[in-house]
C-alpha cells in the first residue's frame, strides 16, 4: 500500500512539472541543434510570461532607469520600452558541460523608446536636451556567455544563471534610427549639429550610449530566467 502511494505521489509530481513546461523540447546538453531549435520553439512562452513560473513577461521589455556616464556625456534615461524580444532568432545556443557555462547567440530587432535627460558633450559638439529619444533596427546581434551554477534543492538539482558574470558583445547590424527629441529645449538652431552628428555616426554613436541600457536587459533577462529556473528541476529540462 505504502509502495502505491509513492508510486502515485511520483507520477503526480512528474505529471505537475511537465505540465507546467509542455513547451520545453529536451535535449542532450551536447547536441547544440536541439539545444538552438527548443531555445527558439520557447521563445514566445518566455516573452509571453508565465507568472505561475515567476516569468515576467518580456514582450514589450520594460526599463526603469538606466544612467550612461561616459567621459564628459551624462544621460539619464527612463521608462524604457523594447518592443521585439519576441521577435528574436536564436543562431546558436551550446552548453560546456565541464566549464559550467552557456554561449548564446541571436538577432533581435530593436524598436526602444523612452525618456532622456541629457547634458555635456558628444565630442566636440555640445548636448543638451530633455524629452523622448527612439532607437530602432531592424537586426541587432547579440552574443552572450553566462554561468551555469548547479544547485540542490529538496533532493532534486536545479541550475541558475550566474548573472553578475554574464560576458556579451553586441553590433547593430543593419541601419539603425537614434534619435533625441526636444534638444536644447526645442532650439532647432543649436540642435541642428547634434542631429547631424546622430545621422551621420549613428553606429559609433550606439555604440557608446547602449552599453548601460543592453546591460540592463540582460540583468532583467537574466533575474527573469532564474525565477522560472528555481521553479523546475532541471530533470524536466534535459537529457541527462
Amino acid at each position: 500500500m505504502i509502495k502505491l502511494q509513492c508510486l502515485v505521489l511520483c507520477c503526480f509530481t512528474i505529471g505537475a512539472f511537465a505540465s507546467k513546461v509542455p513547451f520545453i523540447n529536451k535535449c542532450a546538453w551536447a547536441d547544440k541543434a536541439c539545444l538552438t531549435k527548443s531555445s527558439q520553439d520557447a521563445l514566445l512562452h518566455f516573452t509571453n510570461g508565465i507568472p505561475e513560473l515567476g516569468l515576467e513577461p518580456m514582450e514589450p521589455l520594460t526599463l526603469k532607469a538606466v544612467t550612461l556616464k561616459k567621459d564628459k556625456l551624462h544621460i539619464d534615461f527612463s521608462d524604457m520600452v523594447w518592443v521585439g524580444p519576441s521577435k528574436c532568432v536564436f543562431k546558436h545556443v551550446e552548453r560546456n558541460a565541464p566549464e559550467k557555462w552557456l554561449d548564446i547567440h541571436l538577432v533581435c530587432p530593436v524598436d526602444l523608446t523612452g525618456h532622456y535627460v541629457a547634458s555635456g558633450h558628444i565630442p566636440p559638439i555640445a548636448i543638451e536636451g530633455d524629452g523622448t529619444f527612439h532607437c530602432k533596427t531592424e537586426e541587432a546581434e547579440f552574443i552572450i556567455r553566462v554561468g551555469l551554477v548547479p544547485y540542490d534543492k529538496d533532493g532534486d538539482s536545479y541550475w541558475k544563471l550566474s548573472c553578475s558574470d554574464i560576458k556579451y558583445s553586441f553590433d547593430f547590424k543593419k541601419k539603425t534610427l537614434l534619435e533625441f527629441l526636444n534638444l536644447f529645449g526645442g532650439d532647432e538652431e543649436k540642435a541642428a549639429p547634434v542631429k547631424k552628428l546622430l545621422d551621420q555616426n549613428t553606429k559609433n554613436l550606439v555604440n557608446d550610449i547602449a552599453p548601460p541600457i543592453i546591460r540592463a536587459v540582460v540583468d532583467k533577462i537574466c533575474t527573469n530566467v532564474n525565477n522560472f529556473a528555481s521553479q523546475i528541476p532541471t530533470k524536466y529540462l534535459e537529457i541527462l
